[in-house]
């Protein structure tokens, strides 16, 4: 559950008319390996910023770390004090040096911000993307960022921390990457065909956890950054 100041009720006010004016966002960002486009970071703060400050609101991320994985708090600032914060976003890293921990930041960031804004940041996948949600895991084997619910907070430190005995689950990495990639269904589809040589008639009925892993494994040979 989000936190928020005691009243929020300018800065509801604000974020209605701001959300009014903010109709789209340019998608700049072209994925060249699946032909796909999204927008970037930069371009959704630059195109945000102005119509946010025109109605007394800011936002503020703060991102931070357990040594593993990325933790971002996004939060919505008004002009008369009241503000409105984020549940933190834990992601972990593609690899863990400072290019993989800035790739996974402007990840976690770009995803945190389109949120809450409610803005569409990448190409229709016409309702596909209505999976599962990712869960965190224990497997010191994954390498591409996990977007995990937090457990437990704790109020004093606001540092949250996640715990699972779920098994590792190729295929929520798969789907978790395919976000990454900012990858459509089809391109998913179409990569998992090339890799198991056979055609399928959808790419979620994969049952078979080494096939996954097989898919997986190519996905992240594309080591396509933020």
């Amino acid at each position: 559950m989000c936190k928020k100041s005691e009243s929020i009720s300018n800065l509801a006010v604000a974020l209605v008319k701001a959300q009014s004016e903010i109709t789209s966002v340019s998608k700049d960002g072209n994925n060249p390996h699946f032909r796909s486009k999204y927008a970037t970071l930069d371009n959704i703060i630059d195109e945000t910023r102005p119509i946010l400050a025109k109605h007394g609101l800011a936002v503020l991320q703060m991102p931070g770390g357990d040594g593993e994985n990325v933790i971002m708090k996004t939060m919505l600032m008004h002009e008369s004090g009241e503000w409105l914060e984020t549940e933190p976003l834990i992601m972990r890293p593609v690899k863990n040096d400072p290019q993989g921990m800035g790739s996974c930041i402007t990840y976690a960031r770009r995803y945190s911000l389109s949120a809450l804004l409610s803005i569409s940041t990448d190409e229709d996948d016409d309702g596909n993307g209505a999976s599962r949600p990712p869960q965190a895991t224990q497997s010191a084997q994954r390498t591409q960022p996990v977007q995990t619910p937090p457990r437990t907070t704790q109020a004093n430190t606001g540092q949250s921390r996640t715990a699972s005995n779920a098994p590792h689950s190729y295929k929520r990495d798969a789907y978790q990457l395919r976000e990454q990639l900012f990858m459509g269904w089809d391109d998913l589809q179409n990569l998992a065909e090339r890799v198991l040589n056979r055609k399928l008639t959808k790419v979620t009925t994969i049952q078979d956890e080494k096939e996954w892993e097989l898919i997986v494994n190519e996905m992240k040979s594309y080591n396509m950054g933020a």
